[in-house]
């Protein structure tokens, strides 16, 4: 007896299953989007967590919190910032230990101090090899959309290296450029740093840390900047202070706007200032921030200007709710 022949699928069919598969993809892929973006906002926020650690246990062993950057002052020849100064409570002693803080004997390189290019005594530039281009988990936030890969800036000239972070301290109102601080924040420039019980406004209301957005596609673009946003690396800070710290006068993720180009130079300017300071991050709806207690906040970007200012004072008397952010 013949066997029967199997039907084949028509074409029908086929175009219905084709079709079946692309809802349940299309239906599938924001929910694999939420968890990549919840597991990346969690070790956005575990990271400020060990620099909120680090924070207070450099406080515990030295008395304060540490400077925002000693530029020369209050350590005559020395200098540092807040990243660096954590390093040993990051346990990256071995990084800390390479860094030249002590600029009294070491060799400037031709274009200024951009600190730590030579090491004391050495003549050559440094390279992948130098403390300026290590990298290590706790620096970056997997949702920095601007942070290279690896990490580092490998554009400047003469040819460096350099690694970058995604997290900044907050020096308050204003903290970019250098001669605009208001210093009304607990990081700033040639302060010897800020006790816990300086911080009046409460420590559960003031921000210590936060994260930087550095993506920002008209910014990195611009023929007239010609410098991505993103380059903005721990080591930077010799020539001002927006390298490391952020402010809150500037709303969250504030970005240049799309007619940038045809502004005036006054008012680019302004713009540039404005977006060099910026706390922000790659979240959706908000930033994560550590706080002078310790504590890892995830801050809405909906918080009002007058509030999330306020968030930056170390003790400014305003009165904040925590229901407000």
């Amino acid at each position: 007896m013949a066997s029967r022949r199997r039907p084949a699928f028509t074409l029908i069919e086929l175009l219905v299953v084709i079709a079946i598969i692309a809802i349940l993809i299309g239906l599938l892929l924001p929910a694999v989007q939420k968890v990549r973006e919840a597991s990346a906002r969690m070790a956005c926020s575990n990271n400020l967590k060990q620099w909120g650690l680090a924070a207070h246990n450099y406080h515990g062993v030295i008395g304060i919190l540490p400077p925002g950057i000693n530029k020369g002052t209050p350590e005559v020849g020395k200098r540092y910032n807040w990243f660096v100064a954590l390093l040993p409570y990051m346990e990256q002693d071995s990084i800390y230990r390479g860094y030249t803080q002590d600029v009294t004997n070491s060799v400037p390189p031709a274009n200024g101090w951009n600190n730590n290019v030579f090491a004391p005594g050495a003549t050559t530039q440094g390279g992948p090899n130098a403390p300026i281009a290590q990298t290590f988990k706790a620096m970056a936030c997997p949702s920095d959309a601007g942070m290279p890969g690896d990490q580092k800036d490998t554009t400047q000239s003469p040819p460096q290296q350099w690694a970058l972070i995604s997290y900044k301290g907050c020096g308050g109102g204003v903290t970019y450029p250098s001669g605009s601080q208001t210093a009304d924040g607990l990081f700033f420039m040639n302060h010897k740093g800020f006790r816990i019980e300086d911080v009046t406004d409460g420590s559960s209301n003031t921000i210590l840390l936060g994260e930087r957005n550095s993506f920002d596609p008209i910014y990195d673009s611009d023929p007239v900047l010609n410098d991505k946003l993103h380059y903005w690396g721990w080591a930077y800070y010799a020539s001002n202070s927006g390298d490391v710290m952020n402010g809150t006068s500037v709303p969250m993720n504030f970005s240049l706007p799309a007619n940038f180009g045809t502004l005036s130079s006054g008012q680019r300017s302004l713009l540039v200032n404005q977006r060099r300071m910026t706390f922000g991050s790659g979240h959706s709806g908000g930033a994560n921030f550590t706080l002078a207690d310790g504590s890892v906040r995830f801050i809405r970007d909906s918080i009002t200007p007058v509030t999330f200012q306020a968030l930056g004072t170390r003790s400014g008397g305003e009165p904040i709710s925590g229901t407000e952010f």
